[in-house]
């Protein structure tokens, strides 16, 4: 069972991308970097910037089941 009610979560915000991978709920950062990198490294997170021609196939591919597993970080 999956541990989130969320298919995907739009984020720029750094917060919610620690909590999107305490929850393994996929999510992408509308930014070109994060100040988290490490959601990015093992989390749940891609960045993918602001530009929709990268955002629509990236909700796609999650909505079609190839979301990012990741791990939590130690920290």
């Amino acid at each position: 069972m999956k541990a989130s009610l969320f298919e995907v979560v739009l984020t720029d915000s750094g917060g919610i991308q620690e909590e999107t991978t305490i929850l393994a709920t996929p999510c992408l950062t509308l930014r070109p970097t994060t100040e988290r990198p490490i959601t990015a490294e093992v989390g749940t997170n891609r960045i993918t910037g602001s530009v929709p021609e990268r955002i629509v196939p990236e909700i796609e591919r999650i909505l079609a089941g190839d979301a990012r597993r990741g791990e939590v970080p130690e920290l």
